[in-house]
């Protein structure tokens, strides 16, 4: 879903193609098409988050961010569980609020054609698979991300102390899930 959002984000750049972004503004009879037909394109949005299992992919990728923000933390290791309760349970008391803001902003973006589209793509059995697959690496990037951290924080600090000048870090050494050991 992200790689389509920029894809479209890449598209209206192309289309715009450098021109005053008065060359690209919806006339009003357009605009006007748009409104009139909000209410089918908010449906259209609500029926692409539950086939597409938007709210179960946010709670996934909330699940696999909240164990390494944890691990990470000067929380007491006792302390952890509630804390992943609290943290999981407040972002699902927001979800239903959070999930209508999304649903007016896709609505906004994308024209009742784009929207059936879509919507017809993830009811087909390809985007049905799309969207099974995509959870399953949503789960996985939180494992990853907790791989690559220690990496990345170790890397961030290399360029920021090739710029200014600061102690020198700790070596970082990570094994791959390959087994073979990573350079600092």
């Amino acid at each position: 879903m992200v790689r389509f959002i920029f894809a479209g984000a890449a598209a209206a750049i192309i289309l715009a193609g450098g021109a005053p972004a008065a060359a690209v503004t919806v006339s009003p009879p357009v605009a006007a098409v748009q409104e009139s037909d909000i209410a089918a394109r908010e449906a259209l949005v609500r029926r692409f988050f539950e086939i597409s299992q938007m709210e179960k992919l946010m709670n996934t990728m909330m699940e696999s961010m909240v164990a390494p923000m944890l691990n990470d933390s000067r929380i007491p290791p006792d302390k952890i569980p509630i804390v992943r309760e609290a943290v999981l349970e407040g972002f699902g008391n927001v979800m239903p609020q959070m999930m209508e803001a999304y649903v007016e902003q896709y609505a906004a973006a994308f024209t009742l054609e784009e929207l059936e589209h879509l919507v017809a793509f993830y009811d087909s059995p390809l985007g049905r698979s799309v969207m099974a697959k995509t959870v399953t690496l949503s789960r996985q990037s939180g494992e990853m991300v907790e791989r690559f951290n220690p990496i990345m924080e170790a890397e961030m600090r290399r360029q920021l102390c090739s710029r200014i000048e600061c102690p020198a870090p700790p070596p970082v050494v990570i094994v791959p899930s390959t087994g073979a050991r990573a350079k600092p």
